[in-house]
């Protein structure tokens, strides 16, 4: 028996609900203990650490998008829609995510623990220390994977140890968000979630 249209719908709806009443345990619960773990326990300076989360912000990303059109051009010379809408929806998506930062105002762990952690929230805030959520590295992240998976899907099931390594790639840059002391743990999967799935539905929407 298939699922209609309707039961597909209806599950993914419960599933982001689901998913939204797990992060918020994590904000009420989770985040403030674990992240105090992490400052106490992990050397937040380590350089190692630090150019993993470099490679997640804007220069390097904008560099995997060039050089990975350089050399897909070379595999297939039909790519200029693609580029393009490559390109469109990553925009699209940053100006939403510097909406959900300044709508949000959180601050991040550093401050809240010179702060005694209050004011966790303050919303409508403009200032880097207070954009902690949704993370935006994992956010970006996850919007080129998700669009390099999704775009070039024969290129990277013909070379599944890219698919492989990006996702891996992925996986460090969140790690290191958190390790850093720069994001809570909710900050990292709601960046990761909303840029799968805004992804994919931005994909639906151009194509």
């Amino acid at each position: 028996m298939q699922l209609t249209d309707i039961d597909l719908k209806d599950r993914k709806i419960i599933n982001i609900i689901c998913f939204f009443i797990f992060i918020f345990f994590l904000i009420k619960f989770v985040d403030i203990p674990f992240s105090t773990f992490v400052s106490s326990n992990i050397d937040t300076d380590n350089p190692f650490i630090k150019s993993f989360s470099y490679i997640g912000s804007t220069l390097p990303m904008v560099s995997i998008n060039l050089i990975f059109f350089v050399f897909y051009s070379l595999y297939n010379k039909k790519i200029t829609k693609k580029i393009t809408d490559f390109i469109s929806i990553q925009i699209v998506l940053a100006i939403f995510l510097r909406f959900l930062k300044f709508l949000f105002g959180r601050a991040r762990p550093y401050i809240l623990e010179i702060t005694d952690y209050k004011n966790n929230f303050t919303f409508f805030n403009l200032s880097y220390d207070y954009s902690s959520f949704p993370s935006g590295h994992s956010f970006a992240t996850w919007v080129l994977i998700t669009l390099l998976l999704c775009y070039f899907k024969d290129f990277f099931d013909k070379y599944k140890y890219l698919k492989y390594l990006l996702c891996m790639y992925g996986f460090l840059i969140c790690l290191s968000r958190i390790l850093l002391n720069v994001h809570f743990l909710s900050d990292v999967l709601t960046g990761v979630f909303l840029g799968v799935i805004l992804t994919r539905f931005f994909i639906k929407k151009f194509s």
